[in-house]
């Protein structure tokens, strides 16, 4: 059966959906698979470990990453430290931080 997330997706394609936060370890690979079937699911990074958002860009690629601060629960400074120590290039990092948002909400 597939996830939940990739039910959705499939029923509504012309939706976009951001699972926030990514899965949060215990479903990251659901969130993986959703996204790796369905080009209008992204996630978004707050509460992921920093292993787990390299594990995701690895599979799926930074196009479908969105920076997430999840505050005030955490603060938005450690969010980003987690972006920046898992080895993403510049504009993968700005991807992540802004481009793909920017993208997503039709911001210029």
């Amino acid at each position: 059966m597939p996830p939940v997330q990739a039910k959705a997706a499939a029923a509504y394609p012309d939706v976009t959906f951001v699972l926030a936060p990514m899965g949060m370890h215990l479903f990251l690979w659901e969130a993986i698979v959703a996204c790796q079937d369905h080009p209008n699911v992204f996630v978004d990074t707050s509460q992921a470990f920093p292993f787990d958002i390299q594990t995701f860009v690895r599979e799926v690629g930074i196009e479908r990453v969105c920076y997430g601060s999840d505050v005030p629960y955490q603060s938005p400074v450690v969010e980003q430290a987690k972006l920046r120590v898992i080895g993403l290039d510049e504009r993968e990092l700005r991807a992540a931080l802004r481009d793909n948002a920017a993208r997503l909400w039709g911001i210029d």
